[in-house]
């Protein structure tokens, strides 16, 4: 329950160089979409790009450029 059939990649060693490689592309191009850009505002942090902005429907989030 909760996982089995990723358990045998909790551990770097265990992925290809062509995973890893592929990973950090989609883990650039996540950073670069302006989706987790934010700012503390003095309480809280605040979603802050203006290239987009996350949308909730069906208790799901997904991003939406503008």
């Amino acid at each position: 329950t909760g996982g089995e059939e990723f358990a045998r990649y909790r551990s770097l060693p265990a992925y290809s160089d062509d995973q890893l490689r592929s990973g950090l592309v989609n883990y650039r191009r996540a950073l670069d979409s302006g989706a987790w850009e934010m700012e503390w505002d003095g309480e809280r942090l605040e979603f802050s790009s203006e290239r987009g902005r996350w949308l909730v429907r069906a208790g799901t989030a997904f991003w939406k450029r503008l």
